[in-house]
């Protein structure tokens, strides 16, 4: 079973969070046209340093079980997918709207972070602190700001609520993910945090690729935006 579904399904986790960077930053764009050159420069350096961040985060943490890519995956497609019912099929659209979940699942996993390292009693994480404040500011900046058109165009329609639906379980799940994944959490010791550090060893390939993919995107995206 794992080796017909794994497989598959770990690379449609990959490519789509990959393609929902330069995507939804072009999704962005299009709600605001008239946005200046320094603006589009800054959506662009937040876009390739999130592709950077998100695709190394969410990949490390991927189950190594064909039910775990399921309850990994389904959650990011049924969002896009929810996106796209939403935005009457544009596809940009549905990666702002994929693109603004990871954001805030980002802003949230930075936000526990922030109280962990302020309880802790190690030292060592407790310095931590400072780090990921400046971490935090930015990046809920930012995802406030994606998220802001999108709560203005909600309303009671039922691809609206099923899209919201959509971002929230999407949210929840890759926060709770990520936060397994951080240097706070003890799960990172267990066998299985160290059968997922093996198994992602064979996608190392893919997820270089996807890297480039996503930054070339970005880049594409910038030249062809620009005014």
């Amino acid at each position: 079973m794992k080796s017909l579904l794994y497989g598959p399904l770990r690379a449609l986790h990959l490519l789509l969070t990959a393609a929902v960077m330069p995507l939804g930053v072009w999704g962005a764009l299009q709600l605001a046209p008239s946005m200046g050159g320094v603006i589009r420069l800054g959506l662009f350096a937040v876009g390739a340093l999130l592709a950077l961040f998100v695709l190394a985060l969410d990949q490390a943490d991927y189950p190594v079980t064909a039910v775990g890519a399921l309850r990994r995956t389904v959650p990011l497609v049924l969002n896009f997918g929810l996106g796209l019912w939403a935005g009457e099929g544009r596809v940009f659209s549905a990666a702002y709207w994929t693109l603004s979940s990871l954001l805030a699942s980002l802003a949230a996993m930075l936000a526990v972070l922030v109280v962990l390292t302020h309880r802790s009693e190690d030292a060592e994480l407790r310095a931590q602190r400072s780090l990921v404040l400046g971490l935090l500011f930015p990046v809920a900046a930012v995802a406030l700001a994606t998220l802001w058109p999108l709560a203005s165009g909600v309303n009671g329609s039922p691809p609206v609520v099923g899209a919201v639906v959509g971002w929230l379980v999407q949210t929840v799940s890759t926060t709770r993910v990520w936060m397994k994944q951080s240097v706070f959490s003890r799960a990172r010791e267990t066998p299985e945090a160290r059968a997922r550090a093996a198994a992602m060893h064979p996608w190392n390939g893919p997820l270089a690729l996807a890297y480039v993919g996503a930054t070339v995107g970005l880049i594409a995206v910038l030249l062809f935006t620009m005014p």
